[in-house]
C-alpha cells in the first residue's frame, strides 16, 4: 500500500492525459493507433502465433515424458525446474547479447533457431537425458526470442510504448490460451 501512495505522490497528475481529453479517451486512441499501424499489428500477430506454437509443446510435454520415460509426478516437477532455468537463461541471453547483436537480428535469428529446435526435437528424444537437453534448448531459444522481441516491439510506436507492451502481452497470452 505504501508504494502505491508514494507513486501517487511522485507522479504528476497530468501524466497519461493526452489530447483526446482524459485517460479513457487517451487509452482508446492508443489502442486504435496500435491496431491501425500495420507493423504494430504484425508484431501482435507474431506474439500470438509464436506463443501458441510454444504452448502446444508446453501443454503436452508432461504427458509425453510420463508416457515415454515413466516419470512420476515428482520427476515431472523437476522438469519444470529445468524449464524455469531455461527461461531464466533466455532472459540472461537477452540482457547479455541482444543490444550488441541488434534486436532485429536476434528476433529473426532466434525465430529461425526456434523453428530448427522444434524440427530437430524428435531426433533427440531417444533417452531422458537427451529429451531434457532438447527441452532446455527449445525453451532457452523461445524465451530469448520473446524477451528480445519486447524490446524491439516497443520501438515501433515510441509514443505508445506502454500500449505496445500491453498489446504484446495480451496477444501472447491469447496465443497461450
Amino acid at each position: 500500500m505504501a508504494p502505491m501512495i508514494l507513486m501517487g505522490a511522485l507522479i504528476p497528475s497530468h501524466v497519461g492525459r493526452g489530447a483526446t481529453g482524459g485517460l479513457a479517451g487517451d487509452m482508446v486512441h492508443r489502442w486504435r493507433q496500435l491496431l491501425l499501424t500495420p507493423r504494430a499489428l504484425g508484431m501482435l500477430i507474431y506474439a500470438f502465433a509464436i506463443s501458441m506454437a510454444n504452448d502446444v509443446l508446453f501443454v503436452v510435454y508432461g504427458i509425453w515424458l510420463e508416457d515415454a520415460f515413466g516419470l512420476s509426478v515428482v520427476a515431472l516437477g523437476a522438469t519444470a525446474i529445468i524449464i524455469g532455468i531455461a527461461e531464466l537463461s533466455g532472459e540472461g541471453l537477452t540482457a547479455l547479447l541482444s543490444d550488441r547483436i541488434g534486436l532485429k537480428r536476434v528476433v529473426v535469428g532466434s525465430l529461425v533457431l526456434s523453428t530448427l529446435t522444434y524440427l530437430l526435437f524428435p531426433f533427440f528424444t531417444a533417452d531422458l537425458t537427451s529429451a531434457m537437453i532438447a527441452l532446455y534448448i527449445v525453451f532457452v531459444v523461445f524465451e530469448y526470442n520473446m524477451v528480445t522481441a519486447i524490446s524491439l516491439f516497443t520501438e515501433v510506436l515510441p509514443d505508445a510504448r506502454a500500449t505496445m507492451m500491453s498489446g504484446y502481452k495480451a496477444a501472447s497470452g491469447a496465443g497461450r490460451i
